[in-house]
Order: structure tokens, then C-alpha cells, then sequence
């Protein structure tokens, strides 16, 4: 392999979004700011051809109706002369038109990404709130057999107590709850 020659790059291990999103970006490479991306030069050629014969058709009507001239060849030069004088005028136009719709698709993309950053931090913030109601869900339900644990150790003293004939004054650790989860206060 020679200086020169460059390795090929290994795309094996692209996925295809990131091979789409290296196509996009070769296609949008520009060699300064006035020239016009690859992916857009035929929209350049076809909206500088249709300006120029536009331009051509009112610099020919100018120069035959307000400048009317000695013979053929004199017309013929006139035309030369204005659409030299728009030709600059016509390429700029068509860029500028280019520009336009280039600045138009990248606010598109911008909003895009936007749009998929924020579906992307929703999806986040609700896989972390259903992450923390598993979380609450499983405390809850540890708590509960916690004091179902401790209420079944307190009677079971009790019971050895009143089997003995102790006197058994310990109040229970946890009132027992009614239905609707509130704590029964008449025990």
C-alpha cells in the first residue's frame, strides 16, 4: 500500500442509521459557504437555467422594443451585453433561492430533533416514574409484611402470656387497619 492510498473504512460495524446519517453528512459537504451541496446542484442548475432564459427573454424584449438597433448583429451584442451584465445577478438568485430552502430543511431537522428529544425525555421520565411506583409498590408491600410479621410475634406473646396466666399489658406494634387501609382505633 502506498502513501497515497487510504485504508478502507471498516462500516462493518455501523449500524444503518449511522451509515444514513455519514450519507447525509458527504452529501451536504460543501468546499466554502457559496458553493452549493451535492445533493442540491441539479435544483441549482435547473432554477439558473429557468432564470437565465427568463432573463434572456426580457433583455432581448428591452433591447428590440426600447433600444432599437441598426441591424442584427447590433441586437445580437446588445443582448450579449445586458445578459452579461445579469449573469452574476442570475447565479447569486439562485443560490440565494438554494440558501432559502436549505435554511428552510435545516429548521425542519431542528424542530425534528427537538420533537424526538422531548418524546425521548417523556419516555424517560415515565419509565422512571413506573420505576419508582415499583419501588413504592414493593416498600409498601415489605412494610406490610413487616408489621404482619411483628402483629403475628405480639400475639403469639400474648397468647403464651394468657396460657401461662401472666398479665399482658403490651400494647400491639401496629393497630390492626380496616379494609380501606385505615388503622381501627376501636381494638
Amino acid at each position: 500500500m502506498t502513501n497515497d492510498q487510504k485504508p478502507p473504512e471498516e462500516q462493518d460495524d455501523l449500524t444503518p442509521e449511522e451509515i444514513e446519517e455519514e450519507e447525509q453528512l458527504a452529501a451536504e459537504e460543501r468546499e466554502s459557504i457559496w458553493s452549493v451541496p451535492r445533493r442540491l446542484r441539479r435544483w441549482y442548475a435547473a432554477i439558473f437555467v429557468v432564470q437565465y432564459l427568463i432573463f434572456l427573454g426580457l433583455t432581448i424584449y428591452d433591447v428590440v422594443v426600447n433600444q432599437p438597433a441598426a441591424g442584427l448583429v447590433a441586437t445580437i451584442l446588445a443582448v450579449q451585453r445586458g445578459m452579461t451584465a445579469n449573469i452574476l445577478n442570475i447565479a447569486a438568485s439562485a443560490y440565494a433561492t438554494l440558501e432559502v430552502y436549505m435554511l428552510a430543511d435545516w429548521l425542519r431537522e431542528w424542530d425534528r430533533n427537538r420533537f424526538r428529544k422531548s418524546r425521548q425525555q417523556a419516555r424517560t421520565e415515565r419509565q422512571q416514574r413506573q420505576q419508582a411506583a415499583q419501588r413504592a409498590e414493593t416498600a409498601e408491600k415489605a412494610l406490610q409484611e413487616a408489621r404482619a410479621e411483628a402483629n403475628h410475634q405480639w400475639q403469639a406473646r400474648q397468647q403464651a402470656a394468657l396460657q401461662a396466666g401472666l398479665p399482658f399489658d403490651e400494647p400491639p406494634p401496629f393497630p390492626p387497619t380496616n379494609d380501606n387501609g385505615a388503622e381501627n382505633r376501636d381494638s
